[in-house]
């Protein structure tokens, strides 16, 4: 049941990953193109790097569902993530458009990972019985982090006036 969820750590370590990974997503997707135009990237150049992030986020959806058929859904997440974690690691060093392209690309494609697979890990953890409500549940927690995400990263630059900060 979804009472006997909350009663576990995997719930709220499920709802916090995803908390942060839709955090971190919607940060990404909203300060991307302004944070490339901050390093004197052309307007239409900056977009372009939200494009190629957006469609490849369709190629890392479709491959997170083979993948996870593959080689299991928690190895999956951790694929998805690791290469999440070296975009970030990535865009801290970014100042070209190509070294932007090479964000969007790993983004892209891992970005979008944990969400594709999260509906058949909270069957995996949890069952049937209350999947519909234990399922909205983290996606509601994920969307809080989405909505906190980009105004957390805005206060970041608003104070320090760069986006290194806010992506660090």
């Amino acid at each position: 049941s979804f009472r006997e969820a909350m009663g576990t750590s995997t719930y709220w370590v499920l709802s916090l990953l995803f908390f942060v990974d839709v955090f971190n997503i919607n940060t990404v997707m909203v300060h991307i193109v302004q944070s490339a135009e901050d390093l004197l990237i052309p307007a239409a150049a900056a977009v372009s790097i939200l494009s190629v992030t957006a469609a490849l986020s369709i190629v890392g959806r479709i491959s997170a569902g083979a993948l996870a058929d593959k080689m299991g859904i928690k190895r999956t997440i951790f694929i998805g993530m690791s290469t999440m974690l070296f975009a970030f690691v990535w865009i801290l060093c970014t100042k070209t458009l190509a070294a932007f392209y090479v964000f969007a690309v790993a983004f892209g494609i891992g970005g979008w990972a944990v969400g594709a697979v999260l509906s058949p890990l909270v069957a995996e953890f949890f069952g049937f019985k209350s999947h519909g409500l234990i399922l909205g549940a983290v996606t509601f927690t994920g969307t809080l982090g989405g909505a906190l995400g980009p105004l957390v990263a805005g206060r970041i630059f608003d104070t320090t006036g760069n986006y290194q900060t806010a992506f660090l």
